[in-house]
């Protein structure tokens, strides 16, 4: 023994020890406490036989060979073995603490017959787990806390959580040029438990960004939802020299590559529409990104950099309390939250200058489409409610309710205005 033991309750129990493989103890047979702390106990509502595919795996056992991914349901019990390295221990009487089972559970099987024989079996994995979600749903976002992106992700993990009767939980996993959330979620499984939050940046301009990393957003990822479109505004600190952006261009040309401008990241909208500035203008800046979103504006208020971008929630702190100044929105018209402001173009900038950015969810290509356009009703429901809608009016976002395909004909038209950019200031990131 490799601990003390316990009885269990008469029952058959399965459970995932600490070699993360699946065992199983009979009824009454006794069971190490040490091995039983991280053991994941997963119910299974009939008898059935499930692919791996359907519960998180643990460190290590994602790249098994496809027959030692089957998940062993017995449905008597209502448990299932979690893993077929542990299903054949269990055929073969053998626990890793030792522990001698007895036969009276299962029949002894050859191994290699038992897996043949169930692997026909082993498909439908969403049919059988139920009704998406059946667990925990993580949405993982490129954005910083604190973001408008952010704010709008944690708003909608709590409406779901409620639709689904699920935990809905957010990571923010910012900075890379969104490299590293996408990194964290593409080799995830499709199967809608882990989302993930990008923009319009990510899906289409990445890919002129870095050319020689072959990145295609689009290729790896599949739209599931669209959230909001936003416009961006000119900020410059309050006390700064810059009254207007006739005031910033001519600083610019006065002083070429001298004039600093701040964003939040590599490849954001902040950092193209600074670029796309300086290409209708004819002015050369110098690009300084940040990570944090707060550390940004802390900048410009402190003149670390003369001006940035900025959306009305993610700048809106630093404007009340007085270290902001919005020289202009880049969009047609004014917007109806900040009237006062003037547009790029009556600021005396360049007409025609329009920076804005919408954001989505997207997953792992292999989505199926159940789950799919059921994420994209529930995300739709969830941000029609009245609370929801009364924050964007607040935040100055637009609510988009596209499909996915339209989502990607979206980023197609600014994959086009990124390409033209890219070619015609000759940018390259890596």
């Amino acid at each position: 023994m490799c601990g003390k033991a316990e009885r269990l309750p008469i029952h058959r129990r399965f459970f995932v020890g600490r070699n993360h493989h699946a065992h199983a103890l009979e009824m009454g047979q006794p069971v190490d406490k040490a091995s039983e702390r991280p053991c994941h106990f997963t119910k299974s509502p009939s008898p059935l036989v499930e692919s791996s595919a359907t519960v998180a795996h643990p460190p290590g056992t994602k790249n098994l060979h496809p027959e030692m991914e089957l998940v062993l349901a017995i449905g008597a019990a209502g448990f299932r073995v979690v893993d077929a390295h542990g299903a054949a221990a269990l055929v073969h009487g053998h626990h890793p603490c030792g522990l001698d089972m007895t036969r009276r559970t299962l029949m002894y099987l050859n191994t290699k017959l038992f897996f043949g024989a169930l692997a026909p079996f082993a498909v439908h994995v969403v049919q059988a787990e139920g009704t998406f979600p059946s667990r925990p749903v993580t949405l993982i976002t490129a954005f910083a806390p604190g973001s408008g992106p952010d704010a709008v992700l944690r708003l909608l993990a709590e409406k779901l959580g409620k639709l689904w009767n699920q935990r809905v939980l957010v990571e923010n996993k910012p900075g890379g040029a969104g490299f590293i959330a996408m990194d964290a979620v593409k080799r995830d499984s499709p199967d809608g438990y882990t989302l993930l939050q990008l923009d319009s940046e990510h899906l289409a301009a990445l890919p002129y960004l870095y050319k020689s990393r072959g990145v295609q957003t689009l290729k790896t990822f599949e739209p599931v939802a669209a959230l909001f479109r936003t416009p961006f505004l000119v900020a410059v600190a309050s006390d700064s020299k810059l009254k207007s952006m006739s005031d910033l261009v001519a600083a610019a040309r006065a002083q070429p590559g001298e004039v600093t401008f701040g964003s939040w990241g590599v490849g954001s909208p902040g950092h193209l529409g600074g670029e796309q500035l300086e290409s209708l203008a004819g002015v050369d800046m110098h690009h300084v990104p940040y990570r944090e979103v707060s550390q940004l504006f802390m900048s410009v208020g402190a003149h670390d950099v003369a001006w940035s971008f900025s959306s009305v929630p993610s700048s809106q702190g630093a404007y009340k309390a007085g270290k902001l100044r919005y020289l202009a929105v880049a969009a047609p018209e004014r917007l109806s939250q900040l009237p006062e402001v003037p547009t790029v173009a009556e600021a005396g900038g360049p007409a025609g200058l329009d920076v804005n950015s919408f954001v989505v969810l997207v997953a792992p290509r292999g989505l199926p489409a159940a789950v799919r356009d059921k994420v994209n009703a529930d995300v739709k429901k969830a941000l029609a409610e009245p609370d929801v809608k009364a924050r964007f009016e607040a935040y100055a976002f637009e609510s988009i309710a596209w499909t996915p395909a339209e989502i990607e004909q979206q980023a197609a038209l600014k994959a086009k205005v990124y390409s033209e950019l890219v070619q015609r200031k000759k940018m390259n990131l890596e």
